[in-house]
């Protein structure tokens, strides 16, 4: 132990000695390990720690199929079908969504989530305190009961321990407390709003969730029995929805179920852009570590003789590398130091531009599972950039550095060839996170201008629904949103407010069922088609372009023949090069009625902007009203004071109905891009910094080239070499160190172009403009690095430099 510490003592008064080789080693090794840290704690949050509940690892997602592909939701009465019939899983339910809270002073609109009874068994949790929902409250009539969040017992109730037994007013209905979940309770996982409130699922009777099993709607977890594998649970739910589509040919036929680990679900979407951010920080963490071997290269090389002098004295091999081990590694530990430091400042940073569908984004930061990461890595960068640098000053020869009083040693030959050989990886490595930065900059930029069938400027939007205690009636959900509509009209600056049921680009979907007049199809064989209401002047709030025909009015309701218009991807699709108009559909919901399509509107990115329009149909909400629907509302003015008037006139009429979601519709835009922003972003700032270290590696190499090489220099200008052929003579190495890197760097970047693929768009991975552009970038960057100690190799005075040789 006592020689350890004499080599770290010895370590840093050498460091100290060297302040300014000392400060650049450290920044450059705390940008590669800080970096490195802050996306590791995103990988553990998302990727490595498993999820809060008890052998998390036998949770199970199971997700409804239809033709094949999967992801879907699936219907109350399948689940419960499911559940009975299931033997190798135990199978629970939920349905995100939000509720209105009532308070003294108004109601605010919290994410609550309905689940089945048995849902806290199947993730083995249990309350803080009260007790869960028992199998009697799926049944129709039972009281109503309410689970609390940690969080909400706390804000509304101080933490009163006697909270159970107390009631809440939620959506217009008194609920018994009966329970509060413990602060580490998160379910569901991967939403963008924690739940702070759970609802027992009713799964009987003619409530929503019990009603057809043509509503899709509930996502169903399941966690392994004893012994039960994922392959048997797959093949069991296969052989259990084979049965009911033979039962249930009409809802059932095309159906079929896939069974995935429940982590694998959550992190499905974000796996690839993570994937891809880790391997761009292991490219910042390698140059880094190429630089500060430069470094430590370049300091050897003026430490042979003081080697060589302690090895005359008696020191070994083993003990002269295990001294430069050390420093390097003190170097490594004291940057790890300042690594988690940068990583505790860009986690925040991540915080705020991770995409929401990662799940406890909010949870990620410097903690003791991250600060070991950290000291492993810099462990590991410790032997791994200090290894070379101690091997090559051991192998020195003794007698020739003893004899060579004036140069820096007899291997700076071979020493400089491995520092060029470090410059050209860097470079190499370089160019590819520059490429990729590109790309995926270049991506985001046409997506960004993807015509989204919508003039989201001036629109504001929220989320409104009517609680079904006072809004059973159709009546009274169309009185409500009518006179919402008139008062939001006198309001000054409106221009036009409507009404939709899914919101383009809100990540929601409705599918139904499709029969077109004189197309004759086998029940349960339909095609899914997109399906919308509208209420007011809804087409004209988001700015949807009528293409044919008229928008809906106030004659189309029930009294009237049902009508649809519909979008031109389906006019495109079921009646190509004819008119729509007149034609006659129906579809799988308010028992099929044939509609007549009165108008055909532009095609509006109902999901995603990367992906193509889809048919879609819209169906008037006067006839067909739902009581949970978007408000838009097009305004000339502030649309901050058109939210306030929003929620005051929403209070207005009704107390217990509270306004959720209030935002621009432009940042409902931004938010579809969150994800590819993220990643643009993220890479862009790793290929900065990479492009800043290789830029220091190449300044480094040919400033000790120049140094190493001052007798030469001083030759070639006695003997009549003019500056610019000295000049020439540096530039000419710099820059074929930088060609070989840009050259490896593309094959490399063409080759990461196509892992890339699935996260562009409209720019092909080999795409030779980004190329160009990157390779001139670098090659720029390397002529400037290169350039500076080329200028002082032409300022050398050959009769100083001689007389000192």
């Amino acid at each position: 132990m006592e020689p350890l510490l004499r080599d770290v003592r010895y370590a840093v008064r050498v460091l100290r000695k060297r302040p300014a080789f000392t400060i650049l080693a450290l920044l450059c090794l705390g940008l590669g390990i800080g970096a490195s840290a802050a996306i590791f704690s995103v990988l553990d949050q998302a990727l490595l720690r498993p999820l809060p509940f008890t052998e998390s690892g036998r949770l199970m997602a199971v997700t409804s199929r239809v033709d094949g592909e999967g992801g879907g939701s699936v219907s109350g009465p399948d689940f419960v079908d499911w559940r009975a019939q299931s033997k190798t899983m135990e199978l629970a339910a939920w349905d995100d969504h939000t509720v209105s809270v009532s308070h003294a002073t108004g109601a605010e609109r919290l994410p609550m989530a309905w689940v089945s009874a048995n849902l806290l068994h199947v993730l083995r949790a249990s309350p803080l305190l009260g007790r869960g929902f028992g199998a009697e409250e799926e049944q129709p009539g039972h009281s109503r009961v309410v689970l609390l969040s940690y969080a909400l017992w706390q804000r509304e109730f101080g933490g009163d321990r006697g909270v159970i037994g107390k009631t809440m007013r939620l959506d217009a209905r008194e609920h018994t407390i009966v329970g509060v979940m413990p602060p580490t309770f998160d379910f569901p996982v991967g939403t963008s709003e924690r739940a702070q409130l759970w609802l027992p699922l009713t799964l009987a009777g003619d409530s929503t969730f019990a009603q057809s099993r043509g509503s899709h709607s509930l996502a169903v977890v399941g966690r392994l029995r004893a012994g039960a594998t994922r392959d048997q649970a797959a093949a069991e739910m296969v052989a259990i929805t084979r049965r009911l589509s033979e039962l249930y040919p009409r809802t059932n036929a095309r159906f079929s179920a896939a069974v995935q680990p429940l982590r694998e679900r959550l992190v499905g979407e974000v796996r690839p852009t993570l994937l891809m951010l880790a391997g761009a920080v292991g490219f910042v963490l390698l140059i880094a570590c190429a630089n500060v071997g430069n470094l430590m290269l370049a300091r050897a090389s003026g430490r042979y003789k003081e080697i060589a002098v302690r090895a005359a004295l008696g020191a070994g091999r083993g003990r002269i590398v295990r001294q430069l081990l050390a420093e390097c590694l003190v170097l490594a530990l004291v940057g790890g130091a300042l690594g988690l430091l940068l990583a505790s400042w860009g986690t925040s940073l991540l915080q705020t531009l991770l995409p929401p569908s990662l799940p406890h984004a909010s949870d990620i930061g410097v903690d003791w599972r991250v600060a070991s990461f950290a000291l492993a890595l810099s462990l590991a960068t410790g032997v791994l950039f200090g290894l070379a640098p101690a091997l090559a000053a051991a192998r020195a020869d003794l007698n020739s550095t003893l004899k060579d009083s004036t140069r820096g040693s007899t291997g700076a030959g071979s020493g400089q060839r491995v520092r060029s050989a470090f410059v050209v990886v860097q470079i190499a490595l370089s160019v590819m996170l520059v490429t990729g930065a590109g790309l995926l900059a270049t991506s985001l930029a046409r997506l960004e201008r993807v015509d989204a069938g919508i003039a989201p400027r001036g629109a504001i939007t929220a989320r409104v629904r009517l609680p079904d205690a006072k809004y059973e009636e159709n009546a009274r959900v169309l009185d409500f949103y009518g006179r919402l509509v008139e008062r939001l009209r006198a309001v000054p600056g409106v221009t036009s407010v409507g009404a939709v049921l899914v919101l383009p680009l809100s990540g929601s979907n409705a599918v139904v069922g499709l029969r077109l007049e004189g197309r004759p199809v086998a029940p349960g064989h339909e095609d899914g088609v997109a399906f919308n209401t509208v209420y007011g002047d809804y087409f004209h709030a988001i700015g949807m372009r009528l293409v044919a025909g008229r928008a809906f009015d106030e004659h189309d309701d029930t009294t009237g023949v049902p009508v649809a218009i519909v979008n031109e991807a389906f006019a495109k699709k079921y009646w190509p090069g004819e008119s729509p108009l007149g034609k006659r559909i129906s579809v799988t919901v308010n028992d099929g009625k044939m509609r007549q399509v009165v108008g055909v509107v532009a095609d509006v990115r109902r999901d995603r902007l990367d992906e193509a329009a889809v048919p879609e149909v819209f169906a008037p909400e006067r006839e067909l009203p739902f009581s949970g629907m978007n408000v838009v509302v097009r305004t000339t003015g502030d649309g901050s004071a058109v939210a306030g008037t929003l929620r005051r006139e929403v209070a207005a009429l009704d107390q217990d109905v509270a306004v959720g979601s209030v935002q621009p519709m432009e940042e409902v835009l931004a938010s579809s891009l969150a994800q590819r922003r993220f990643s643009a972003l993220v890479l862009g700032l790793f290929a900065a910094v990479a492009l800043l270290l290789a830029a220091t590696g190449i300044y480094g190499v040919m400033t000790s080239m120049v140094t190493q090489r001052t007798r030469e220099l001083a030759v070639r200008v006695a003997l009549g070499a003019a500056p610019a052929d000295v000049l020439g003579l540096v530039l000419r190495h710099g820059m074929l160190l930088t060609v070989l890197g840009i050259a490896a760097g593309v094959g490399g970047a063409l080759a990461l172009a196509r892992l890339l693929s699935g996260l562009l768009y409209g720019v092909g991975g080999g795409d030779p403009l980004t190329l160009a552009l990157v390779s001139l970038l670098l090659g720029a960057v390397a002529l400037f690095a290169s350039w500076l100690p080329a200028r002082r190799a032409t300022r050398v005075d050959p009769l100083l430099a001689l007389q000192a040789e």
